[in-house]
């Protein structure tokens, strides 16, 4: 067994036990009428963040609790979709099979049961025929600290990194037009520059969060590589960029302006 199979499966066998220990716990605790909430946001873009600020709540269950925290990245899960798949708007996929397995690690007598999985910004449509009541977090981040993370983490090219920034802005821009009533947008930056702020907007947004912590220790993947307090990280992903790829990257950015602005997002040449 090689390193990475080593991996993949002290990772499986922790997602098992979260598992197997919410149905365990089944029996002994009352359920709770349930309110699904997603969080909707690109890779690279403080998801992880926002999910353990969300599980800093005590009416909060999530089904995974593991390295990015992500339900797709559930052994079961897995086996159902093709990954590299996974940003193609027309890919179909089967919900009640990803409902059930989602049932299963979620803890019933919590009322809210929150799932992050990025691809899930392209397919709200089905998020909310399949889960009800439903509640979108939105997050966006500037598009060229985005492209600077799918390029270095992803191994994307220029092009290819801001043509799938554009697409999850555009969607983003789509659910919050098509959802408004079941959606809060909260940006990165708005996230790491005014945590007390992004806090009272998620009470509101959801009440029965009741309380969640914004000044504590996080371990959210950063750049530094090591636990931190929230912070905005984008002025080093910025410099990271150079010239030839800044060009490339602007050649498919420029195409939409407005989209850029709708988000309160720049055009940036240097």
């Amino acid at each position: 067994m090689n390193l990475f199979s080593l991996k993949v499966g002290l990772y499986d066998a922790k997602c098992r036990a979260l598992k197997y220990t919410r149905w365990l716990k089944r029996p002994f605790a009352k359920a709770v009428a349930p309110q699904y909430v997603f969080v909707l946001c690109p890779p690279y873009c403080g998801s992880t963040l926002m999910h353990e600020m969300l599980c800093s709540s005590p009416a909060v269950s999530a089904n995974n609790l593991f390295g990015t925290r992500e339900g797709q990245s559930l052994p079961e899960y897995r086996r159902l979709i093709d990954y590299r798949r996974r940003w193609e708007e027309g890919y179909a996929y089967p919900w009640p099979i990803i409902k059930k397995i989602w049932q299963q690690y979620w803890d019933h007598s919590k009322p809210l049961l929150l799932d992050k999985s990025p691809p899930n910004l392209i397919r709200t449509a089905a998020l909310s025929q399949h889960f009800s009541p439903f509640y979108f977090i939105i997050m966006v981040r500037n598009p060229y600290v985005h492209c600077e993370g799918l390029m270095r983490r992803d191994k994307m090219s220029p092009q290819a990194a801001a043509a799938l920034s554009l697409l999850c802005l555009r969607h983003q821009r789509h659910n919050l037009q098509q959802h408004p009533q079941n959606s809060l947008l909260i940006r990165y930056e708005d996230l790491t520059e005014h945590p007390q702020k992004a806090q009272r907007q998620l009470l509101e947004f959801l009440p029965q969060l009741k309380t969640i912590k914004v000044d504590q220790t996080f371990k959210a993947h950063n750049q530094q590589g090591k636990p931190s307090k929230i912070k905005n990280m984008n002025a080093g992903k910025l410099e990271r960029l150079q010239p030839g790829q800044l060009e490339r990257i602007n050649a498919i950015l420029g195409r939409e302006k407005n989209l850029l602005a709708y988000f309160n997002y720049d055009f940036y040449n240097s």
